[in-house]
Protein backbone atom coordinates (compact mmCIF):
# COMPACT_ATOMS: atom_id res chain seq x y z
CA UNK A 1 0.00 0.00 0.00
CA UNK A 2 2.76 2.48 1.00
CA UNK A 3 4.14 1.78 -2.66
CA UNK A 4 1.31 2.26 -4.25
CA UNK A 5 1.17 5.89 -2.75
CA UNK A 6 4.16 6.87 -3.55
CA UNK A 7 3.29 5.77 -6.81
CA UNK A 8 0.45 7.64 -7.08
CA UNK A 9 1.91 10.87 -5.33
CA UNK A 10 4.66 10.90 -7.94
CA UNK A 11 2.10 10.27 -10.62
CA UNK A 12 -0.19 13.37 -9.45
CA UNK A 13 3.29 15.43 -9.36
CA UNK A 14 4.36 15.08 -12.92
CA UNK A 15 0.84 15.39 -14.27
CA UNK A 16 1.10 18.83 -12.34
CA UNK A 17 4.17 19.47 -13.90
CA UNK A 18 2.78 18.82 -17.34
CA UNK A 19 0.05 21.14 -16.58
CA UNK A 20 2.61 24.08 -15.43
CA UNK A 21 5.00 23.36 -18.09
CA UNK A 22 2.02 23.69 -20.76
CA UNK A 23 0.03 26.73 -19.66
CA UNK A 24 3.48 28.61 -18.59
CA UNK A 25 5.99 28.78 -21.29
CA UNK A 26 6.69 31.60 -22.44
CA UNK A 27 9.79 33.70 -24.11
CA UNK A 28 11.93 36.37 -22.91
CA UNK A 29 11.35 40.03 -23.39
CA UNK A 30 13.89 42.23 -21.78
CA UNK A 31 12.62 45.21 -19.64
CA UNK A 32 14.77 48.44 -20.00
CA UNK A 33 16.08 47.70 -16.86
CA UNK A 34 20.07 46.89 -16.93
CA UNK A 35 19.94 43.26 -16.01
CA UNK A 36 22.76 41.39 -17.21
CA UNK A 37 21.71 38.22 -19.54
CA UNK A 38 21.92 35.27 -17.67
CA UNK A 39 23.98 32.38 -19.08
CA UNK A 40 25.93 29.08 -18.41
CA UNK A 41 29.43 28.60 -16.95
CA UNK A 42 31.62 27.44 -19.92
CA UNK A 43 32.33 23.78 -19.52
CA UNK A 44 35.46 21.78 -19.43
CA UNK A 45 34.51 17.63 -20.20
CA UNK A 46 36.87 15.73 -18.31
CA UNK A 47 36.37 12.64 -19.89
CA UNK A 48 38.53 14.29 -22.76
CA UNK A 49 40.61 16.30 -21.80
CA UNK A 50 42.90 16.46 -18.98
CA UNK A 51 42.93 19.82 -16.76
CA UNK A 52 45.03 22.44 -15.02
CA UNK A 53 43.59 25.12 -12.37
CA UNK A 54 46.05 27.40 -11.12
CA UNK A 55 45.02 29.31 -7.74
CA UNK A 56 46.28 32.56 -8.32
CA UNK A 57 45.57 36.27 -6.92
CA UNK A 58 44.32 38.68 -10.34
CA UNK A 59 41.37 41.36 -10.59
CA UNK A 60 38.11 40.55 -11.77
CA UNK A 61 34.42 42.17 -12.60
CA UNK A 62 31.18 41.27 -12.04
CA UNK A 63 28.41 41.68 -15.03
CA UNK A 64 26.05 43.72 -14.58
CA UNK A 65 27.78 46.09 -11.17
CA UNK A 66 28.74 49.32 -13.16
CA UNK A 67 32.43 47.90 -14.06
CA UNK A 68 33.77 47.82 -10.26
CA UNK A 69 36.83 45.98 -10.39
CA UNK A 70 37.62 44.23 -7.35
CA UNK A 71 40.52 41.84 -6.07
CA UNK A 72 40.20 37.81 -5.40
CA UNK A 73 41.96 34.66 -5.19
CA UNK A 74 40.96 33.35 -8.45
CA UNK A 75 40.99 29.98 -10.97
CA UNK A 76 42.87 30.24 -13.93
CA UNK A 77 42.85 26.78 -15.86
CA UNK A 78 43.71 25.61 -19.20
CA UNK A 79 42.97 21.42 -20.81
CA UNK A 80 44.16 19.65 -23.23
CA UNK A 81 43.23 15.83 -24.90
CA UNK A 82 44.22 12.71 -22.84
CA UNK A 83 44.98 11.29 -26.10
CA UNK A 84 45.50 12.87 -29.63
CA UNK A 85 46.96 16.80 -30.19
CA UNK A 86 44.39 19.64 -29.43
CA UNK A 87 43.14 21.67 -32.25
CA UNK A 88 42.07 25.34 -31.79
CA UNK A 89 38.50 23.62 -32.40
CA UNK A 90 38.49 22.18 -29.01
CA UNK A 91 38.36 25.78 -27.18
CA UNK A 92 35.07 26.34 -26.67
CA UNK A 93 33.66 29.27 -24.82
CA UNK A 94 35.72 32.02 -23.46
CA UNK A 95 39.00 29.68 -23.64
CA UNK A 96 41.67 30.51 -26.14
CA UNK A 97 43.94 28.37 -28.08
CA UNK A 98 47.86 28.78 -26.92
CA UNK A 99 49.37 27.35 -30.25
CA UNK A 100 52.95 27.17 -28.44
CA UNK A 101 51.91 25.02 -25.43
CA UNK A 102 49.15 23.23 -27.82
CA UNK A 103 46.37 23.32 -25.27
CA UNK A 104 42.95 25.67 -24.51
CA UNK A 105 43.28 28.15 -21.47
CA UNK A 106 41.08 30.54 -20.06
CA UNK A 107 42.52 33.38 -17.79
CA UNK A 108 41.70 33.61 -14.29
CA UNK A 109 37.73 34.04 -13.11
CA UNK A 110 35.58 34.44 -10.00
CA UNK A 111 33.66 31.61 -11.52
CA UNK A 112 35.64 29.26 -13.53
CA UNK A 113 34.39 26.67 -15.81
CA UNK A 114 32.29 24.19 -14.78
CA UNK A 115 33.79 20.46 -15.34
CA UNK A 116 32.13 17.99 -16.55
CA UNK A 117 32.82 14.11 -15.75
CA UNK A 118 31.14 10.65 -16.25
CA UNK A 119 30.56 7.55 -13.84
CA UNK A 120 33.16 5.23 -14.72
CA UNK A 121 36.08 7.89 -16.50
CA UNK A 122 38.87 9.12 -15.16
CA UNK A 123 39.01 12.13 -13.35
CA UNK A 124 42.65 13.96 -14.38
CA UNK A 125 43.48 17.23 -12.83
CA UNK A 126 46.40 19.08 -11.32
CA UNK A 127 46.49 21.96 -8.99
CA UNK A 128 48.89 24.73 -9.38
CA UNK A 129 49.37 27.02 -6.67
CA UNK A 130 50.56 30.31 -7.65
CA UNK A 131 49.18 32.43 -4.58
CA UNK A 132 50.76 34.87 -2.78
CA UNK A 133 52.19 34.37 0.39
CA UNK A 134 50.35 35.03 3.50
CA UNK A 135 52.62 38.18 4.91
CA UNK A 136 56.04 38.12 3.58
CA UNK A 137 55.94 41.92 5.59
CA UNK A 138 56.72 39.65 9.03
CA UNK A 139 60.25 40.11 8.75
CA UNK A 140 60.42 36.83 10.05
CA UNK A 141 64.58 36.35 9.49
CA UNK A 142 66.49 33.33 8.41
CA UNK A 143 63.85 30.17 7.63
CA UNK A 144 64.52 26.91 9.36
CA UNK A 145 63.47 24.23 6.63
CA UNK A 146 60.86 22.85 8.91
CA UNK A 147 57.14 21.96 7.20
CA UNK A 148 55.47 24.90 9.97
CA UNK A 149 57.70 27.70 9.11
CA UNK A 150 57.34 27.27 5.82
CA UNK A 151 53.70 27.60 5.78
CA UNK A 152 54.65 30.87 7.58
CA UNK A 153 55.55 32.56 4.76
CA UNK A 154 53.77 30.81 2.24
CA UNK A 155 49.91 30.23 1.15
CA UNK A 156 49.07 26.47 0.86
CA UNK A 157 46.16 25.42 -0.59
CA UNK A 158 44.56 22.47 -2.06
CA UNK A 159 41.54 21.05 -3.69
CA UNK A 160 37.85 18.97 -2.49
CA UNK A 161 36.33 17.44 -4.63
CA UNK A 162 32.63 18.24 -2.38
CA UNK A 163 30.43 15.22 -2.33
CA UNK A 164 32.50 12.77 -4.49
CA UNK A 165 32.53 8.90 -3.36
CA UNK A 166 36.03 8.55 -4.81
CA UNK A 167 39.70 7.64 -2.64
CA UNK A 168 40.09 10.12 -0.34
CA UNK A 169 43.90 9.20 -0.46
CA UNK A 170 46.89 10.77 -2.26
CA UNK A 171 46.59 11.50 -5.85
CA UNK A 172 42.74 11.71 -4.93
CA UNK A 173 40.38 13.63 -3.01
CA UNK A 174 43.29 13.96 -0.39
CA UNK A 175 41.85 17.04 2.11
CA UNK A 176 44.56 17.22 4.38
CA UNK A 177 47.90 17.57 1.89
CA UNK A 178 48.86 21.33 2.21
CA UNK A 179 49.94 22.21 -1.82
CA UNK A 180 52.66 25.52 -0.78
CA UNK A 181 52.91 28.43 -3.46
CA UNK A 182 55.20 29.31 -5.97
CA UNK A 183 55.83 32.01 -4.58
CA UNK A 184 57.03 30.76 -1.56
CA UNK A 185 60.37 31.76 -0.81
CA UNK A 186 63.24 29.75 -1.17
CA UNK A 187 64.77 27.96 2.15
CA UNK A 188 68.55 28.93 2.35
CA UNK A 189 70.77 30.79 4.83
CA UNK A 190 69.75 34.58 4.66
CA UNK A 191 72.57 36.72 4.01
CA UNK A 192 70.14 39.70 4.97
CA UNK A 193 69.85 38.41 8.65
CA UNK A 194 71.32 41.47 10.14
CA UNK A 195 67.65 43.32 8.48
CA UNK A 196 65.81 41.07 9.84
CA UNK A 197 64.28 40.41 6.59
CA UNK A 198 63.37 36.93 4.38
CA UNK A 199 64.52 36.32 1.14
CA UNK A 200 61.99 36.53 -1.54
CA UNK A 201 63.56 34.93 -4.37
CA UNK A 202 60.52 32.66 -5.72
CA UNK A 203 59.93 31.00 -9.09
CA UNK A 204 57.90 28.42 -10.70
CA UNK A 205 58.54 24.96 -10.08
CA UNK A 206 61.24 26.02 -7.28
CA UNK A 207 62.27 22.83 -5.91
CA UNK A 208 62.51 21.31 -2.07
CA UNK A 209 65.97 21.24 -0.04
CA UNK A 210 67.10 17.85 0.13
CA UNK A 211 66.61 17.97 4.36
CA UNK A 212 63.07 19.49 3.57
CA UNK A 213 60.55 16.88 4.98
CA UNK A 214 56.86 17.61 5.58
CA UNK A 215 55.01 15.93 8.50
CA UNK A 216 54.35 12.14 6.85
CA UNK A 217 58.26 12.11 6.45
CA UNK A 218 58.47 12.37 2.79
CA UNK A 219 59.03 15.02 0.14
CA UNK A 220 56.07 15.89 -1.02
CA UNK A 221 54.10 16.20 -3.53
CA UNK A 222 57.14 14.52 -5.19
CA UNK A 223 58.80 11.56 -4.78
CA UNK A 224 62.35 12.95 -4.66
CA UNK A 225 64.38 15.68 -2.97
CA UNK A 226 63.62 18.03 -6.17
CA UNK A 227 60.00 18.22 -6.98
CA UNK A 228 58.29 21.16 -7.61
CA UNK A 229 56.14 22.79 -4.47
CA UNK A 230 53.70 24.21 -6.28
CA UNK A 231 51.93 21.58 -8.31
CA UNK A 232 49.85 18.63 -7.27
CA UNK A 233 48.75 15.71 -9.85
CA UNK A 234 45.30 14.30 -9.05
CA UNK A 235 44.10 11.17 -11.04
CA UNK A 236 41.48 8.86 -10.18
CA UNK A 237 38.42 6.78 -11.61
CA UNK A 238 34.36 7.78 -10.71
CA UNK A 239 32.73 4.85 -9.63
CA UNK A 240 30.45 3.46 -12.36
CA UNK A 241 27.65 3.66 -10.13
CA UNK A 242 28.50 7.32 -8.57
CA UNK A 243 25.85 9.57 -8.15
CA UNK A 244 24.40 12.09 -10.54
CA UNK A 245 24.09 15.64 -10.54
CA UNK A 246 25.60 18.83 -9.46
CA UNK A 247 28.44 18.90 -7.22
CA UNK A 248 31.22 21.82 -6.36
CA UNK A 249 35.55 21.69 -5.80
CA UNK A 250 36.51 24.52 -3.50
CA UNK A 251 39.87 25.04 -1.45
CA UNK A 252 39.94 22.59 1.92
CA UNK A 253 43.28 24.12 3.04
CA UNK A 254 42.71 23.93 7.23
CA UNK A 255 43.51 27.22 8.46
CA UNK A 256 43.09 28.62 4.99
CA UNK A 257 40.00 27.58 3.58
CA UNK A 258 37.07 29.72 4.60
CA UNK A 259 39.35 32.52 3.46
CA UNK A 260 40.04 31.26 0.18
CA UNK A 261 37.01 30.23 -0.36
CA UNK A 262 35.80 33.64 -0.01
CA UNK A 263 37.98 34.96 -2.04
CA UNK A 264 36.58 33.01 -4.98
CA UNK A 265 38.29 29.56 -5.62
CA UNK A 266 35.71 27.66 -5.57
CA UNK A 267 33.42 26.19 -8.79
CA UNK A 268 31.02 23.48 -9.79
CA UNK A 269 31.08 19.97 -11.01
CA UNK A 270 28.67 17.80 -12.89
CA UNK A 271 28.58 14.18 -13.26
CA UNK A 272 26.68 13.18 -16.00
CA UNK A 273 23.70 10.81 -16.36
CA UNK A 274 20.89 12.52 -13.96
CA UNK A 275 17.92 12.32 -17.01
CA UNK A 276 18.90 8.31 -16.02
CA UNK A 277 17.64 8.56 -12.28
CA UNK A 278 14.89 11.66 -13.00
CA UNK A 279 12.95 10.27 -16.25
CA UNK A 280 10.89 13.60 -16.30
CA UNK A 281 13.66 15.33 -17.20
CA UNK A 282 14.01 13.11 -20.66
CA UNK A 283 10.45 14.47 -21.25
CA UNK A 284 11.91 18.37 -21.12
CA UNK A 285 15.09 16.78 -23.62
CA UNK A 286 17.25 17.13 -20.99
CA UNK A 287 19.79 14.88 -21.95
CA UNK A 288 23.27 16.14 -21.23
CA UNK A 289 24.47 14.81 -24.91
CA UNK A 290 25.92 18.43 -25.07
CA UNK A 291 25.78 21.84 -23.04
CA UNK A 292 22.79 22.95 -24.32
CA UNK A 293 21.21 20.25 -22.90
CA UNK A 294 22.22 20.45 -19.44
CA UNK A 295 19.39 22.61 -18.17
CA UNK A 296 20.31 26.21 -16.28
CA UNK A 297 23.25 25.76 -13.93
CA UNK A 298 23.07 28.67 -11.56
CA UNK A 299 26.18 28.98 -8.99
CA UNK A 300 25.90 31.32 -5.92
CA UNK A 301 28.11 32.81 -4.23
CA UNK A 302 28.24 35.44 -1.49
CA UNK A 303 30.41 38.40 -2.85
CA UNK A 304 31.98 40.15 0.10
CA UNK A 305 35.08 42.01 -1.19
CA UNK A 306 37.02 40.22 1.17
CA UNK A 307 40.28 41.91 -0.03
CA UNK A 308 38.79 44.88 -0.48
CA UNK A 309 38.74 47.38 1.93
CA UNK A 310 34.95 48.23 0.85
CA UNK A 311 32.80 46.13 2.27
CA UNK A 312 30.53 45.43 -0.99
CA UNK A 313 28.06 42.64 -0.27
CA UNK A 314 25.89 40.85 -2.52
CA UNK A 315 25.09 37.58 -4.53
CA UNK A 316 26.36 36.92 -7.24
CA UNK A 317 25.37 33.94 -9.94
CA UNK A 318 27.89 32.81 -12.98
CA UNK A 319 30.06 35.95 -12.59
CA UNK A 320 26.60 37.99 -12.15
CA UNK A 321 24.66 40.05 -10.46
CA UNK A 322 20.72 40.37 -10.63
CA UNK A 323 21.29 38.91 -14.07
CA UNK A 324 17.45 38.69 -16.22
CA UNK A 325 16.68 34.75 -16.48
CA UNK A 326 14.48 33.69 -19.59
CA UNK A 327 12.17 30.86 -19.85
CA UNK A 328 11.41 29.98 -23.13
CA UNK A 329 11.31 26.34 -23.28
CA UNK A 330 11.21 23.12 -21.21
CA UNK A 331 15.00 22.79 -20.68
CA UNK A 332 14.93 26.43 -19.01
CA UNK A 333 12.55 25.35 -16.01
CA UNK A 334 15.44 22.57 -14.99
CA UNK A 335 17.50 24.88 -12.66
CA UNK A 336 20.57 23.16 -11.05
CA UNK A 337 21.76 25.53 -8.17
CA UNK A 338 24.65 25.65 -5.97
CA UNK A 339 25.61 27.88 -3.13
CA UNK A 340 29.53 28.06 -3.69
CA UNK A 341 30.22 30.33 -1.02
CA UNK A 342 31.65 30.02 2.35
CA UNK A 343 29.49 31.28 4.96
CA UNK A 344 25.86 32.61 3.46
CA UNK A 345 22.64 30.99 3.53
CA UNK A 346 20.38 31.00 0.33
CA UNK A 347 16.83 31.16 0.81
CA UNK A 348 15.29 31.95 -2.56
CA UNK A 349 11.71 32.58 -3.52
CA UNK A 350 9.90 34.69 -6.34
CA UNK A 351 7.79 37.68 -5.90
CA UNK A 352 6.16 40.35 -8.26
CA UNK A 353 7.82 43.48 -9.13
CA UNK A 354 7.40 46.62 -6.76
CA UNK A 355 5.04 44.22 -4.54
CA UNK A 356 5.51 44.10 -0.68
CA UNK A 357 8.95 42.91 -0.10
CA UNK A 358 7.39 40.68 2.88
CA UNK A 359 6.85 37.24 1.06
CA UNK A 360 3.78 36.00 1.34
CA UNK A 361 2.51 32.66 -0.57
CA UNK A 362 1.37 33.20 -3.99
CA UNK A 363 -0.60 30.89 -6.13
CA UNK A 364 0.10 33.03 -8.84
CA UNK A 365 3.42 32.99 -8.70
CA UNK A 366 5.81 30.10 -9.77
CA UNK A 367 7.14 27.32 -7.70
CA UNK A 368 9.88 24.95 -6.83
CA UNK A 369 9.61 20.86 -7.59
CA UNK A 370 12.57 19.55 -5.89
CA UNK A 371 13.59 17.06 -7.69
CA UNK A 372 17.21 16.42 -5.59
CA UNK A 373 19.15 17.88 -2.49
CA UNK A 374 22.98 17.36 -2.57
CA UNK A 375 22.50 14.34 -5.43
CA UNK A 376 19.88 12.33 -3.57
CA UNK A 377 18.27 10.64 -5.55
CA UNK A 378 15.48 9.66 -2.97
CA UNK A 379 14.53 13.06 -2.07
CA UNK A 380 11.89 12.81 -5.03
CA UNK A 381 9.88 10.28 -3.65
CA UNK A 382 8.54 13.02 -0.91
CA UNK A 383 8.50 15.75 -3.54
CA UNK A 384 6.14 18.43 -3.11
CA UNK A 385 6.04 21.96 -4.56
CA UNK A 386 7.06 24.76 -2.61
CA UNK A 387 7.27 28.47 -3.31
CA UNK A 388 10.41 29.15 -1.62
CA UNK A 389 14.04 26.70 -1.47
CA UNK A 390 17.10 26.89 1.01
CA UNK A 391 20.00 26.48 0.12
CA UNK A 392 22.83 26.41 3.18
CA UNK A 393 26.83 27.34 1.84
CA UNK A 394 27.91 23.86 -0.25
CA UNK A 395 24.17 22.59 -0.61
CA UNK A 396 23.16 22.25 -4.11
CA UNK A 397 19.47 21.55 -5.34
CA UNK A 398 18.33 20.44 -8.63
CA UNK A 399 14.61 21.76 -9.32
CA UNK A 400 11.96 22.47 -12.01
CA UNK A 401 10.54 25.69 -11.44
CA UNK A 402 6.49 25.13 -12.64
CA UNK A 403 4.06 27.92 -13.17
CA UNK A 404 3.96 31.73 -13.62
CA UNK A 405 1.97 33.24 -16.24
CA UNK A 406 2.92 34.02 -20.00
CA UNK A 407 3.90 37.27 -20.09
CA UNK A 408 4.62 38.17 -16.61
CA UNK A 409 7.86 38.90 -14.96
CA UNK A 410 8.94 38.10 -11.53
CA UNK A 411 11.98 38.56 -9.36
CA UNK A 412 13.73 35.64 -7.73
CA UNK A 413 15.12 36.65 -4.26
CA UNK A 414 16.98 35.47 -1.26
CA UNK A 415 14.61 36.70 1.90
CA UNK A 416 15.41 35.88 6.37
CA UNK A 417 13.64 33.55 8.12
CA UNK A 418 11.01 35.90 8.62
CA UNK A 419 10.17 36.22 5.00
CA UNK A 420 11.61 39.77 4.13
CA UNK A 421 14.56 40.29 2.04
CA UNK A 422 18.41 39.34 3.77
CA UNK A 423 20.11 42.54 4.58
CA UNK A 424 23.00 41.07 2.18
CA UNK A 425 20.81 42.72 0.08
CA UNK A 426 21.40 43.98 -2.78
CA UNK A 427 22.36 40.24 -3.95
CA UNK A 428 19.78 37.10 -5.09
CA UNK A 429 17.60 39.10 -6.78
CA UNK A 430 17.34 37.64 -10.86
CA UNK A 431 14.29 38.99 -13.22
CA UNK A 432 12.07 36.43 -15.10
CA UNK A 433 10.83 38.22 -18.21
CA UNK A 434 8.90 36.58 -20.61
CA UNK A 435 6.85 37.63 -23.82
CA UNK A 436 3.43 35.63 -24.75
CA UNK A 437 3.47 33.71 -27.53
CA UNK A 438 0.91 34.08 -30.06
Amino acid sequence: MERLFTFLRKLIILFLVAIFIAVGTFTGQAEAQDHPAFQNPDFIDADTYKIILEATNGEFTIGGDSGNTYAGLLYGGRYAKKQGETQESDCTGNSTFNEDGGYCEYDPQYNPPVIVVSPGETMDLTLDNSLPVLSPELKQGNVPPVKYNLEAVSQDTNLHYHGFNVSPLLGADDVIVPIHSSNTPKIQDNILDSLDVIPIETGKNQELPQEYTDSRGSNFPGNNDFAPINKYHMIFDLPEGHQKGLFWFHSHQHGSSNRQVRSGVSGGVVVKGIATAFPVLQKMNITEENVNSYGKIMLFKDFNNSLGTAKTKFWVLNDLKDPEITINSFEDRFWRIGNIGADKYLNLTFVKPGSNPNHTPDLGLPKFLILSRDVSENYFANASLTDSILVPPAGRVELIVVGGQPGETYELISVDKSKTPQPYTPGGNVDLSGEKTE
